[in-house]
């Protein structure tokens, strides 16, 4: 059951109830990098003034946290990028920490996630070094030199994915023993006319389908992106937060709902993204959870 807010005794519940709150940014705060939604960042500036913490978290592995945090700024929200957690920066934040046995990266993916390992010092082969590199008989790759210091493979979303990069990294993993990282497990991006894209998933089944047999313990799967926790799980230790005064706001079922419900926390599903009033079915699977018709309600209802 959906316990939908429209009155105004009803959002100064939920800004009462809660201290921290975490939001996905693509069709909750803005649709694109120049158009926000309407009333979105006077809602954050109303939790800050609030004395809230406000915190952002999001599957985006095109981008950095500095281009979010301009991003944010432009729109009229100022904060730091520690309260900004992206797929490039999660899985930058997890190899340098957990991942010490990792030398060096082959990294396909775009100038974001490139950003995040370099600030994070670790070591890359950037692959738009191979951006016009081309494979024209099973020679080139039967003799391929590749770099023997690389142990790892970092797979994020790259328009100039190429053939030779994806023979490249496949050696890696097979002769170096290379751990294999994709940055988020998205198969498909939707776009506002309906059209599908495929993304980082669809490109990591591709890399990795015929190694997983025969090279196990190269090709592991390892996802920080939503629904994992992971994220909202490094914040609440990050800045000792209370888990239990804690709320997600999204509209993705799938990934922002689902990632609340396996951190126990409680979400508020807004219709301003991807989730419409006909798809609200889905949410019964997840239990109760809050509905919003648009965040500017956490502002405006509550006329702070």
């Amino acid at each position: 059951m959906l316990n939908q807010i429209y009155r105004r005794s009803q959002f100064k519940e939920l800004i009462n109830k809660y201290e921290n709150f975490f939001f996905d940014c693509d069709g909750v705060l803005w649709k694109s990098s120049n158009i926000k939604i309407k009333h979105a960042f006077e809602a954050l500036d109303a939790l800050k003034n609030e004395g809230k913490n406000v915190f952002f978290i999001s599957n985006n592995c095109m981008r950095s946290r500095r281009v979010i945090q301009e991003r944010l700024k432009n729109f009229g929200f100022e904060t730091t990028q520690d309260h900004i957690h992206l797929s490039s920066s999660l899985l930058a934040h997890y190899i340098s920490r957990e991942k010490k046995d990792i030398k060096k990266v082959y990294l396909i993916g775009m100038p974001g996630i490139v950003e995040e390992f370099r600030n994070h010092n670790i070591d890359i082969l950037d692959s738009e070094e191979h951006n016009q590199k081309r494979i024209t008989e099973h020679k080139d790759v039967e003799y391929m030199e590749i770099d023997k210091n690389i142990n790892a493979v970092v797979l994020g979303y790259n328009y100039n994915i190429n053939y030779y990069k994806m023979c490249y990294a496949s050696l890696l993993m097979q002769e170096n023993k290379a751990q294999f990282f994709a940055s988020e497990d998205t198969p498909l991006i939707k776009f506002r006319n309906g059209r599908y894209m495929p993304s980082v998933g669809t490109l990591t089944q591709s890399l990795t389908y015929g190694l997983r047999e025969k090279f196990p313990n190269s090709v592991q799967k390892i996802n920080l992106s939503k629904p994992s926790e992971y994220a909202l799980l490094q914040f609440v230790k990050d800045f000792k937060l209370e888990l239990n005064k804690s709320v997600m706001i999204g509209d993705k079922i799938d990934t922002d709902l689902e990632m609340a419900k396996r951190a126990n926390i409680d979400s508020v599903l807004v219709l301003t993204g991807e989730t419409r009033e006909n798809n609200l079915h889905e949410v019964k699977s997840l239990g109760d959870k809050y509905l919003s018709n648009h965040i500017i309600h956490v502002c405006e209802n509550l006329n702070i």
